[in-house]
């Protein structure tokens, strides 16, 4: 049986004992080494957007002031800042409604990026992407287009935080939405007011009065479309009437407004026809 009898600084003491005979013998001697730990370099890739701040940064082209549904081309370079090759990656390019890129965004489009080298990088100046067809609801701003680099983490990186909202002009870019001109046109009311006159409609009782009128809603932008949001028409006053359909021009389809949004091509007009009645149930 053996048992540490005594720990020194550096040395250890050790007495060993025999259960059988009785007998120790010690021996002092033994002298631990200790040897200074040597830093490692990671190898690893390391990929982010890219830029050289003139011919070779992330863009919008030829002008980051665009408008909702256009379809215009980007520029989008990433370099490998690791110590060994990535092997192949995708970025994904996403429209953004506020101030972070994230993968909860609209997504444009995927690059596929060969193996970059180390301090190697690749890219374009001529990916096409179409942006979001109209305002999403309730967006403010501020807008911007973005890259998701190895979006499918593909890559074992020495940094997984920087694959995206690096810096501007590098993974990422502002732009300003042009918003539509619209304008409201009919027989009675003005082109600028967006509102329409419907007259009186007699208050006899339910599903018996009723009364139509045809209205041009006009889309004078170049690009970007008009959207009628959920609601966006309304009667503005007159108590117990309701609207009961909007008809469209276009393909006679039915325009649903409460139940979601409509849109109208850029430098177009369409026709609604709408039918409000007397509803002694509703409170306008």
């Amino acid at each position: 049986m053996f048992e540490i009898l005594k720990e020194m600084t550096a040395r250890w003491q050790f007495e060993f004992r025999s259960s059988r005979k009785g007998k120790a013998f010690r021996r002092d001697s033994f002298q631990p080494l200790f040897e200074t730990l040597e830093s490692r370099i990671v190898m690893a890739a390391d990929l982010r957007g890219y830029s050289n701040n003139s011919s070779i940064a992330f863009n919008v082209i030829p002008s980051s002031t665009v408008s909702w549904g256009q379809e215009t081309t980007l520029s989008s370079y990433v370099r490998n800042y690791g110590n060994v090759a990535s092997g192949p990656f995708k970025a994904a390019i996403y429209f953004s409604t506020d101030a972070t890129i994230d993968s909860n965004d609209i997504r444009l489009g995927t690059i596929d990026f060969p193996s970059l080298g180390a301090g190697q990088h690749a890219g374009s100046n001529s990916l096409s992407i179409r942006l979001p067809e109209s305002r999403p609801n309730g967006a403010t701003g501020p807008y911007k287009v973005g890259m998701i680099v190895d979006i499918d983490n593909a890559v074992p990186e020495s940094v997984e935080t920087n694959n995206v909202n690096y810096s501007n002009g590098w993974d990422w870019r502002t732009v300003t939405m042009l918003a539509p001109v619209a304008g409201v046109t009919d027989s009675v009311g003005s082109s600028t007011d967006r509102s329409i006159d419907f007259g009186a409609i007699v208050n006899d009782r339910l599903g018996n009065s009723l009364v139509t009128k045809t209205v041009s809603l006009v889309n004078r932008a170049a690009i970007s479309r008009l959207k009628v949001v959920q609601n966006g028409i309304r009667l503005a006053s007159g108590i117990n009437f309701k609207i009961d359909s909007i008809l469209s021009n276009k393909l006679s389809q039915t325009v649903d407004v409460a139940g979601g949004s409509s849109l109208i091509a850029a430098n177009s007009s369409e026709s609604w026809t709408i039918q409000v009645s007397f509803d002694p149930t509703t409170n306008g």
